[in-house]
């Protein structure tokens, strides 16, 4: 039997995963938490409200390796023919009972055969944890089931760890998460805007002088300068006036 098969009896549900890890923190439950959203799944195993173990179904022997390649940087043993031996005898675990963890079982298999000791695992069972709880909190519809630790085979037991300070954590970098993928687009970089006076249109450019035109264009402005303005004579008139009117002769006077 496998997880989708355990819970398909229960119809899909708006659900509410920061709410139930909660709750299970504050009971202080043991067993595991079985998520099911889509194609995707979930383990969130419990002792007494800790956390000993968390996986899904996204990759879960690609994100084991993934985390055991940055601890080999510090654990020569950790070599990649012993990353693989460890895959081939697990990976395959989870196919014959729901609460069986294959990539768990990995790691345990590592610290029996001493290619990890207890510090160790429980670094990257805390690393594990935090990214398989992150995308857990987007959830928003599919089912559950809490599984009591009593019909569990194969219990995680190499660690218990904080569950409420990982799920904060989680929930922090699901924030941050979303917060980024609505920011905008960062804007083009503006274009620089040349301010100079743009050049005058030929049309309005005054016509050069033609070199052929110089010569008598400066003799007529030289006789111009030379050539003394003779003074306007004034013409003056005579009126008769015919009528002694004193009116009209006021009138004429300045004729």
């Amino acid at each position: 039997m496998n997880i989708l098969s355990m819970v398909s009896h229960k119809p899909f549900q708006r659900i509410h995963p920061l709410s139930l890890l909660a709750q299970l923190i504050s009971r202080q439950s043991s067993g595991c938490l079985q998520v099911v959203s889509g194609s995707n799944s979930w383990l969130i195993y419990l002792n007494q409200g800790k956390l000993t173990f968390a996986t899904s179904s996204i990759d879960p022997f690609e994100r084991l390796d993934r985390h055991l390649q940055r601890l080999s940087e510090h654990t020569p043993a950790l070599i990649s023919a012993v990353r693989s031996q460890a895959r081939l005898l697990h990976e395959n675990l989870a196919d014959g009972h729901p609460a069986s963890s294959g990539d768990f079982q990995a790691i345990r298999w590592l610290v029996e055969q001493q290619y990890l000791d207890l510090p160790q695992a429980t670094c990257v069972i805390e690393e594990i944890a935090k990214e398989v709880i992150v995308p857990l909190l987007s959830v928003t519809e599919g089912m559950y089931e809490v599984t009591d630790a009593q019909k569990l085979t194969d219990y995680p037991n190499l660690c218990q760890l904080d569950l409420r300070s990982i799920v904060e954590q989680s929930h922090n970098q699901a924030q941050r998460q979303k917060i980024a993928s609505r920011s905008p687009e960062p804007s083009p970089e503006p274009v620089q805007t040349d301010l100079r006076p743009e050049p005058v249109s030929p049309v309005y450019q005054a016509a050069p002088e033609r070199p052929e035109f110089a010569p008598a264009a400066q003799s007529i402005a030289a006789g111009l300068r030379s050539t003394p303005m003779e003074p306007v004579a004034r013409t003056r008139y005579t009126v008769a006036c015919i009528d002694d009117s004193p009116t009209i002769c006021r009138q004429s006077a300045p004729f």
